[in-house]
């Protein structure tokens, strides 16, 4: 651990940056391998005593670490790809002072940190506290959207719908029935149930009755609107044929049969004289 840091940054993107591919194919490598080696180099680098040098690897030593086959040179080639590609310089890293966070700044060293955070510690009073917890600017938007949303609309009650010529049992099944569905009863939905039931010239109470029996929560005209004349027409003539028909048939096979049966008796008379 170097100057009391154990860690390094991991940018986003490695995993994906081209220049490890290139890397890998340089060095007859895959890409889990040339990665793992970068890993392993920055861990080393963000170690030393001077931080960004890597030092002397042995590659041996990481082949054998990483369990890459004891006939190649895996980690070696990787190693000279970076170098071909600029990744090292030497012994160090190239881009770490870049890569290292501002903290780790020459100059910010841990015990700086400390002192700043004693002072700031040490001058804190209590309006700076109470700043500190103030609600941050996102809440109070969301806080302000809140208060700002209209109050949802109220179920309607029993009185309502008695008022309305519904009777005490019927207007309590109907807010129960709408209540199991979820359906809630609102001042708006009630006048549009209404419009349709007189839409329809039905009866208050027997729409409401009817959309119970077929667990409906609405009610529009369309659906209880009787048949016309043309249905009316064919379903009085083609119902009454159709079953004269299937009458019709019924009794030629009774006569088939009763004609057959007449016949083997005959037959067997004539064989017992």
């Amino acid at each position: 651990m170097a100057g009391g840091i154990d860690w390094f940054r991991w940018h986003h993107g490695s995993v994906t940056d081209p220049k490890f591919q290139l890397v890998a194919r340089q060095a007859g490598a895959s890409l889990p391998d040339v990665l793992a080696v970068w890993a392993y180099l920055l861990e080393s680098a963000s170690s030393a005593q001077e931080r960004g040098n890597i030092g002397e690897i042995d590659c041996e030593a990481v082949d054998c670490m990483f369990g890459f086959p004891a006939t190649e040179t895996r980690t070696a080639d990787i190693l000279a790809a970076m170098s071909k590609r600029g990744i090292l310089e030497g012994e160090r890293i190239t881009a770490w002072d870049k890569r290292q966070p501002k903290r780790e700044r020459e100059g910010d060293t841990s015990t700086d940190r400390v002192r700043i955070h004693r002072a700031m510690k040490h001058h804190e009073t209590p309006n700076s506290t109470s700043d500190s917890q103030e609600t941050p600017r996102g809440e109070k938007r969301r806080e302000e959207k809140k208060e700002e949303k209209p109050p949802a609309a109220p179920w309607l009650t029993v009185p309502e719908l008695v008022a309305d010529g519904l009777s005490q049992n019927l207007s309590a099944d109907w807010l129960a029935h709408r209540r199991s569905r979820k359906a809630k009863l609102t001042r708006l939905a009630w006048e549009g149930f209404k419009a349709e039931v007189s839409k329809a010239g039905w009866q208050l109470d027997d729409a409401i009755r009817k959309a119970i029996a077929r667990n409906w929560t609405a009610f529009e005209a369309e659906w209880v609107k009787p048949a016309g004349p043309a249905f009316q027409a064919v379903a009085a003539v083609t119902v009454p044929s159709l079953a004269a028909d299937k009458t019709a048939e019924l009794l030629k096979a009774d006569e088939e049969h009763r004609a057959e049966v007449a016949r083997q008796r005959s037959l067997r008379q004539e064989k017992a004289a």
